[in-house]
């Protein structure tokens, strides 16, 4: 008999990414998630780097240069644990449109400024809010991070 305690591990890649007009990435998410940006779980055989890139890839229509690592979290609980990894990146094509056409990932994509980022979550409506709970807070956290990180040239750059 075995004595080996069970543990999940849910291992998750964000991506902040600011074009160069300065506006931010955004995903109206499917399924009435409301706003939130690029990421998802990994799927299986993928690392953090290449689920960013398909992610963005699925959810956004916009394909991405990876340029470092912004944060990496981990929360454990009991049985269960999860572990993101939120990158910094750049279109690789400043003038490629995000998707429009609603699908199974995600209703549509935007690049919005920080004010129209921070009207979704100061003047939420039934139609555009930031992703609920901690959410609202974690979206704002990321690109003040990056800001600030970019600014001093200090964020992790990558090895890909």
């Amino acid at each position: 008999m075995s004595n080996k305690n069970e543990f999940s591990l849910y291992c998750f890649s964000l991506i902040i990414c600011r074009n160069s007009k300065g506006k931010w990435l955004c995903v109206k998410e499917s399924r009435n998630r409301g706003w939130w940006i690029p990421g998802g779980k990994l799927d299986h055989g993928d690392d953090f780097y290449s689920a960013a890139l398909r992610e963005t890839r699925e959810e956004a229509g916009i394909d991405i240069d990876i340029k470092g690592v912004l944060r990496v979290e981990e929360n454990f609980y009991g049985s269960e644990g999860r572990l993101r990894v939120i990158f910094y990146a750049e279109p690789k094509n400043q003038d490629q449109i995000p998707k429009q056409k609603a699908d199974i990932e995600s209703e549509k994509a935007e690049f919005l400024t920080l004010k129209e980022i921070e009207n979704l979550v100061k003047n939420p409506t039934k139609n555009d809010f930031i992703r609920g709970g901690d959410s609202k807070k974690e979206v704002m956290k990321y690109i003040v991070i990056q800001i600030i990180l970019k600014m001093e040239g200090k964020f992790f750059k990558s090895n890909y």
